[in-house]
């Protein structure tokens, strides 16, 4: 017959199960309230550092962001600096061969050829500026017509002049005709002796044709 369990054996065992349980659970919480501590704990350490950092990180972004801004705003007001220069340049240097063009005389053909090519080749480059003036969404560069640099303008080119182009160019003919006389009357002493020797020579040539033709055959005659 075999030994049965008594009744208040079996409710002891029961109670020392439920006891191990109860141990073992409450010693699980113990570490699982441990390591959410420890978790919060790094949590909260580097929320800390984040709010610490946050500010610094945002100024030195800010600071980058407005260096990037006036790199890039010191190049545009260079840059547009730059073209209105070249741009009242190109205009100057138009005025300024139209004025040759208008003042050279009719013979210094090729001088206006030159300038006025030159005057082509400039007035792209302008309309080339001019177009991306139009084009610039952002900025545009003033208008250089505002600073009175009219190139098409040839009363206040003839204004400028302040006197009649034929005027001029007769001026000039006369001029570059004084210059011939001038350079001839400064030849070297030597050159001027040398013309005068060449014209004596020629006149006593011709004179003793003329004797030869004329007084010789009458003295044969005699």
């Amino acid at each position: 017959m075999m030994n049965q369990e008594s009744i208040d054996e079996s409710i002891e065992r029961f109670r020392r199960d439920r006891q191990t349980i109860r141990d073992k659970m409450a010693e699980r919480n113990q570490l699982y309230e441990k390591a959410a501590q420890n978790y919060l704990s790094s949590l909260q350490r580097e929320i800390e550092t984040i709010k610490r950092t946050r500010p610094l990180a945002e100024t030195r972004n800010q600071e980058f962001r407005e260096q990037i801004a006036n790199l890039f705003q010191r190049y545009e007001n260079g840059s547009i600096r730059l073209k209105q220069a070249i741009q009242k340049t190109n205009i100057e240097k138009m005025n300024y061969n139209d004025y040759l063009i208008k003042v050279y005389p009719n013979y210094f053909t090729d001088e206006k050829k030159k300038l006025k090519e030159e005057n082509q080749r400039l007035m792209q480059q302008l309309q080339g500026f001019r177009q991306q003036v139009s084009n610039s969404p952002v900025q545009e560069i003033p208008d250089i017509d505002n600073e009175q640099y009219d190139y098409n303008d040839q009363q206040k080119l003839d204004q400028y002049l302040g006197q009649d182009v034929q005027e001029q160019d007769y001026q000039n003919q006369q001029y570059h005709f004084k210059q011939i006389q001038r350079q001839q009357f400064e030849q070297p002493l030597g050159l001027q002796n040398q013309s005068g020797q060449s014209k004596s020579n020629l006149t006593k040539q011709q004179e003793q044709d003329f004797l030869s033709e004329f007084l010789i055959p009458q003295q044969g005659k005699k």
